[in-house]
């Protein structure tokens, strides 16, 4: 939603974006910035369509993330466990006691698709020496989780351009851990 192509041109339909070129291509301008500073001041408040388009993008990469998380975890401990621990042991050892109770007898695939965001981080967490070499941070990887999970398009929150820089930078790490 932040560019659009139209033929062999491409077409800034992000305010943002748009007010942070017009920075870019007057820096050396300095009452020309000052004017420019005052417009996107005013601009950071975006409209409602706009911060909705921002926040859609958002769910829609977490929870496209939050799929390939699930079968990453999945397909790394079946490869990286010994062969006598059963992967589904492994997922259920870093649940919360209520937890594990809730999902012991649910058939692997269930398992996986039951979880919470937060859970598959303490999956990761647990059987570290597995993911150490995707992830190398493991305070790095808490972080992220953890503020992904706090989810700013699901609540009634005032969310501001910082939050959605901070969600888009933790996303993309992820997703390049993931993908690896």
């Amino acid at each position: 939603g932040l560019v659009r192509q139209r033929g062999s041109d491409a077409e800034i339909q992000s305010k943002v974006v748009r007010c942070a070129l017009e920075l870019l291509k007057n820096d050396n301008d300095e009452p020309a910035l000052n004017k420019t500073s005052n417009r996107a001041r005013t601009s950071v408040d975006l409209e409602e369509g706009e911060w909705a388009e921002e926040l859609a993008a958002i769910n829609r990469r977490r929870n496209i993330l939050e799929r390939k998380a699930r079968e990453f975890i999945r397909v790394a401990l079946k490869m990286g466990l010994p062969s006598e621990r059963a992967w589904v042991e492994a997922v259920l050892a870093a649940l919360p006691s209520t937890r594990k109770v809730d999902c012991a007898g649910l058939a692997p695939d269930a398992l996986m698709g039951k979880l919470y965001w937060i859970e598959l981080s303490s999956i990761i967490t647990r059987e570290w020496k597995i993911f150490e070499r995707f992830f190398r941070d493991k305070r790095r990887l808490q972080a992220a989780f953890t503020l992904l999970n706090e989810r700013p398009d699901a609540h009634a929150k005032d969310v501001d351009l910082a939050d959605v820089a901070l969600q888009r930078r933790e996303l993309t790490w992820l997703e390049e851990r993931i993908s690896q």
